[in-house]
């Protein structure tokens, strides 16, 4: 059974995502006959801190690696790791970023929400390509996320071993969904509770910080970036949001503490 969630014991809301956008080729934009090959990505990982008092601090950086001694960084300047309670990490369910939080912070008291609506992408998904006929396969989803919502994950896992071997025409991508749930089980949490408690549930603030400090600027058509033009530019962006550009123009220094600032437009 999972703990009831306090919403007084949280140090801080962490939510982690990367973005990408198309990397400019080598040889420029000269045309050929050659087939044409899957387009190189160049990425970036956001992180969008929220302390209790609401403020936000927005951070940039090339990788998830790189990423988290910069939030291990911002939390010690801020003093947030001091205070009583846990950190609240929402990502993805991407495997490296979990094994990122999980090597840092397993000094301290964290836990690492599975964002509900990647719960619920991956669930439509995995389910369209492995159960056959529209109305079955809504009739399980249903039943699905009524149990995860509920944080319910065993009863989820048992829901597609009953499945109907006639209603199944792809055994391996049901199989995936199983063990997607089963890998994420310690993710998964109570999201009615969480929603009825007025906490989080989703990773949609990173999402949003993604958009703005680069998809607005760096996904327009017909753009290509350098990895160092990408980050830095995207960088450029965060501080600004951060209340931070002047300081770092001026200074070449960082006060790496919470601001206002993020109500700024982006550049």
């Amino acid at each position: 059974m999972k703990p009831r969630t306090d919403p007084n014991a949280i140090k801080a809301n962490i939510s982690i995502d990367d973005v990408c956008c198309k990397k400019q080729k080598a040889e420029g934009r000269k045309k050929d006959s050659r087939p044409k090959e899957k387009r190189e990505m160049v990425n970036n990982t956001v992180v969008h801190i929220q302390n209790k008092e609401s403020k936000v601090y927005t951070a940039v950086s090339p990788t998830v690696s790189q990423m988290m001694p910069i939030v291990l960084v911002f939390l010690l300047s801020n003093g947030l790791l001091s205070q009583p309670g846990s950190l609240v990490f929402f990502t993805d369910g991407a495997r490296d970023l979990r094994k990122a939080i999980q090597d840092l912070f397993h000094f301290i008291p964290f836990k690492i929400i599975l964002d509900w609506f990647h719960l619920k992408k991956k669930c439509k998904d995995l389910l369209s390509m492995a159960i056959s006929g529209k109305a079955v396969k809504n009739q399980i989803l249903t039943q699905l996320l009524a149990w995860l919502w509920l944080g319910k994950v065993e009863r989820a896992i048992q829901l597609l071993r009953e499945v109907s071997q006639e209603s199944i025409k792809n055994h391996k991508e049901l199989h995936n969904l199983i063990n997607y749930l089963e890998r994420n089980r310690s993710c998964i949490p109570c999201y009615a509770l969480r929603n009825q408690l007025g906490l989080r549930t989703s990773s949609n603030p990173v999402e949003k910080a993604n958009d703005l400090v680069v998809s607005h600027r760096q996904k327009r058509n017909g753009m290509s970036w350098s990895s160092d033009g990408s980050t830095s530019l995207a960088t450029l962006t965060a501080l600004r949001r951060n209340g931070e550009d002047h300081q770092w123009l001026l200074n070449q220094d960082l006060r790496f503490q919470f601001d206002a600032g993020a109500d700024k437009p982006a550049a």
